[in-house]
């Protein structure tokens, strides 16, 4: 293995999970005040840092990230079918956190049309970074390692889910699992294309509910009526 790949993993399999639960332990249920806009901005110039450097490591170490596309109705199918499945596991835990009032809805629920556009912008870049970085470099500099892919498939999940920690531990767990799927859908097409696509959809389509979801939990509290204070004298009572 290349030094490129050697620092691949330890930044994205070592120092990334630690930054992310060490950030989860220091803040706790609380997050500091953010500006949606310049949060989903930075994220997409994160993520498209991210993308760059799996791309270099992809080239230095001969893996072939994007191979010739093939149009297979099977491969449509399994796409939509996890996309569905997804998105059906997914939809009540969304608009519990919204009901509770989670304070991380704040990261995933755009409102105006230009924090719609931006977090579309985030989805295309989360899906694009991350499949290239876990189903595809380091899925296969793993498999290299161990020598077995079924390994390699199961730790890529794992960190997949920790990265994701900061959504909570349940939330990571689930989102665990659908990464393990989403080894087995790059298996079942031979490319990282359909991944790509169902990443992208679920992503947009996580954002747009939660914001739906924030908006009606907003209409609700702004349509009740206000408490009227309890008199203390005869009358009042």
């Amino acid at each position: 293995m290349s030094p490129a790949g050697l620092f691949f993993l330890i930044f994205h399999a070592g120092f990334i999970p630690w930054a992310v639960l060490r950030s989860r332990k220091k803040l706790g249920d609380r997050l500091p005040q953010i500006v949606l806009k310049k949060h989903l901005v930075g994220t997409i110039v994160q993520l498209a840092l991210f993308f760059v450097l799996a791309m270099g490591v992809a080239h230095v170490e001969w893996i072939e990230l994007f191979s010739a596309p093939t149009f297979r109705i099977v491969d449509a199918g399994a796409g939509a079918a996890m996309l569905a499945i997804a998105i059906a596991v997914m939809t009540p835990r969304w608009k519990r956190n919204v009901e509770r009032g989670a304070p991380l809805v704040k990261l995933f629920a755009p409102h105006t049309p230009g924090e719609r556009a931006l977090w579309l912008g985030v989805s295309a870049m989360a899906a694009l970074a991350e499949e290239c970085t876990y189903r595809g470099v380091m899925f296969v500099l793993v498999a290299r390692i161990s020598g077995s892919e079924l390994g390699s498939a199961a730790f890529c999940s794992a960190i997949f889910a920790i990265v994701h920690m900061v959504q909570g531990p349940k939330t990571a767990v689930v989102i665990g699992v659908f990464a393990l799927a989403f080894h087995g859908l790059v298996a079942l097409t031979g490319s990282l294309y359909v991944a790509m696509a169902v990443h992208f959809l679920y992503d947009a389509t996580a954002g747009f509910m939660y914001g739906h979801f924030d908006s009606i939990r907003v209409q609700s509290a702004a349509a009740e009526p206000a408490a009227v204070p309890e008199s203390n004298s005869p009358i009042g009572k």
